[in-house]
């Protein structure tokens, strides 16, 4: 998957660990939107380049199509089976998720896991009944961890670095509140008795009412 790219395919490919995800998301949100199932099964091709090693952060370059071909919901399924578990469990950040500036975490991404969860919920319904239950069992997996190792006291982290300390906490000397865990808190399916309380300080913390302005962290 690329993380950004021209009309002629050329594009970069990167570490960054939430672009997969965006490809059910939208198939998703497509289909249900307009009914349009039959794009499940259309055949499209992969793309196909250089495997990026662990100290190549990125790569720009023309990918190759290659003649094998899978539905669109494959395409999906492995995208969503591809996203890489730390040890609590959720995903982990690569060079940056939504946020590319988190490129030196390395560690686990809360929002992603809560990203995740809705993709899950979104693309499950899409899916044969043998397929749609372990997407079902991997959402309710997912979102026991948020709530057992994401919840900081007053609100959800951010993640972790790679040596395990935590980003976003209150303990944190920067950044200690992110406001998009909290929000997605609220979208994802959480705790709703946690969703409050996250939310109320992200208003107390983050919004500049004289400017009328609400900071991203």
């Amino acid at each position: 998957m690329q993380h950004w790219w021209h009309q002629d395919g050329s594009g970069v490919r990167t570490h960054i660990s939430d672009d997969l995800l965006f490809l059910p998301y939208v198939t998703a949100v497509y289909v249900h939107s307009t009914g349009d199932t039959a794009v499940l099964d259309v055949q499209i091709p992969w793309l196909k380049g250089h495997v990026l090693s662990e100290e190549e952060p990125e790569r720009y370059f023309t990918p190759e199509v290659t003649a094998t071909t899978a539905t669109l919901r494959e395409h999906c399924l492995k995208a969503i089976l591809r996203t890489e578990q730390g040890p609590h469990g959720l995903p982990m950040m690569g060079s940056g998720d939504w946020n590319d500036g988190l490129n030196r975490v390395g560690g686990e991404s809360v929002w992603l896991g809560m990203f995740l969860c809705e993709v899950l919920r979104r693309f499950a319904p899409l899916c044969p009944p043998d397929m749609r239950k372990p997407l079902e069992e991997q959402r309710a997996q997912l979102l026991m961890r948020l709530d057992k190792y994401a919840w900081d006291g007053g609100w959800y982290l951010r993640g972790w670095y790679e040596d395990g300390t935590p980003l976003g906490s209150s303990q944190s000397e920067e950044c200690r509140i992110d406001v998009l865990p909290q929000s997605w808190a609220v979208l994802c399916g959480v705790s709703r008795d946690r969703c409050q309380p996250a939310m109320e300080n992200v208003w107390r913390m983050l919004y500049q009412k004289e400017m009328g302005l609400l900071q991203l962290f």
